[in-house]
């Protein structure tokens, strides 16, 4: 044995607690046991929480476009130049990044 195998850390589950009922086999027993209706009101319960989370991570990314923008516009003014749109391209993408 290795004395390195020691200071490798072990593989964590890649599966969800939040969303265990969607993956792997366990989604298709139960859903063999639980009525329909009741697995689409815990589907449309589950999309409801994401189209939040969604919507609230478009809002801070608008946001941060928004100050983005205005520390350029900031910048252009104290050098007292005007930046050509594919330099403010590029450093809006290496932002993103």
């Amino acid at each position: 044995m290795s004395k390195w195998r020691y200071f490798v850390s072990k593989k964590k589950s890649y599966m969800n607690i939040n969303n265990i009922l969607s993956e792997g086999i366990l989604d298709t027993i139960l859903r063999a046991f639980i009525p329909k209706d009741i697995q689409d009101k815990t589907n449309k319960a589950y999309i409801k929480i994401k189209e939040k989370e969604l919507q609230k991570l478009k809002k801070q990314k608008k946001e941060s476009d928004e100050r983005l923008e205005n520390i350029l516009d900031d910048l252009e003014k104290q050098l007292e130049k005007s930046f050509p749109g594919k330099y403010k391209a590029q450093i809006r993408k290496k932002v993103e990044q």
